[in-house]
This record gives structure tokens, sequence and C-alpha cells, in this order.
């Protein structure tokens, strides 16, 4: 059964024209018929917060439970890239560095539910674990102020973190900076099923 969180939902209308059956509809709220519902999951893959779920999780059978590196180099490092940075933003005209992650995750097949860079930092994460030193796809954290994804790639041996930077938008930075500034980051990698 899929659910519909309405007090995160943004009424962004993604799912609406996903939904192939009809079962989204809209009245001064978005609704779900589960009776349509098929519980393919591509409503849950648009939605940019994260406001739909769904019971038993059975959209994990459409998705990879491990980042997809290749998909990060092919397809989202390309349409990322450059997108100015904004806060609270979530698409391409502009995003945050929490948002950034949480959509690059997405299109390399793990899915998980949506969480500020604070909240995410100081509770963690149930679908990830800390860990103490990262690899290529782990995401880094320091409290209150960033997120991003370690990158471990030839082309950039000194540049080791993706993510939305406030004065030249999105794009691969030298994971020292922030070190130097912010202190010691946490690392989190997401579980294997």
């Amino acid at each position: 059964m899929a659910i519909i969180n309405t007090d995160i939902c943004v009424l962004c209308g993604a799912c609406l024209s996903e939904c192939e059956l009809e079962a989204i509809y809209e009245g001064d709220q978005y609704f779900l018929d589960n009776d349509k519902c098929n519980g393919c999951g591509q409503c849950a893959l648009v939605c940019p917060v994260g406001a739909i779920s769904f019971d038993g999780h059975e959209y994990y059978d459409f998705l990879n439970s491990q980042f997809d590196t290749s998909t990060f180099w092919s397809e989202s490092y390309d349409k990322w890239t450059g997108v100015p940075y904004l806060s609270g933003g979530y698409t391409t005209n502009g995003i945050d560095c929490s948002f950034l992650t949480y959509m690059i995750y997405f299109e390399c097949g793990c899915y998980y539910d949506y969480l500020s860079t604070s909240a995410f930092f100081s509770m963690g994460h149930p679908d990830f674990y800390e860990v103490l030193s990262p690899q290529e796809g782990d995401i880094v954290i320091w409290e209150n102020h960033h997120m991003g994804i370690y990158i471990n790639h030839p082309d950039y041996p000194d540049q080791h973190l993706y993510s939305a930077t406030s004065s030249q938008g999105v794009r691969i930075t030298g994971y020292d900076y922030w070190v130097q500034h912010f202190g010691s980051p946490r690392f989190f990698r997401i579980y294997k099923p």
C-alpha cells in the first residue's frame, strides 16, 4: 500500500504526471487510490521530497540497493554539475547540498527517506551506518554545515567531494577545504540488504 505524506508534499505534480494508472489524484492535497496502484514505485522515484512511501517497501524490487558509481559518472555528474546553489532547492534550477545528495542517490539506485544535513548528522539514518574512512559513494557530513558524496576518480586526485556549494554551485571540491573550515566530518554508507 502506498502512502503520501501530506506534511512534506510540495504539490509539485511530478507523481501525477508519472502515474500511468491515474492512481494519484488531486483535491486540496494529493491522494492515492491503492485499488488502482500496482506498486511500481515510479511515483516515489520522481518525488523530489520523498513524500511517497510503501508499506513493505515494495519499491525496493525496482531499485539496486548499492550506490551505482557508474550511473553517477555517466548520468548524474553531467546533469547536476554547474547547477546553482539554492537553499531548500530541489531541482536543476537550484539545489542545496542535502537535496543534491538525496537526488543523486535516487538516480544511482538507492532510495532513502530525505533528512536535512543537520538531522542526518545528529540522528544518523536507519538506512545508513557510520564508517571511519570513506569509499566512493559514501555520504560525507559536517554538522549543520554541509554534506556531499565522496568520490574517487583519477581525473580529480586531490578533490573528493561532490556537492552543492553556495559560491560556485554543484561541483567537485577539495575535501581538505571543508576539513579546514568545519573540522572532521562523519561518513555514512548505505546498508546492503
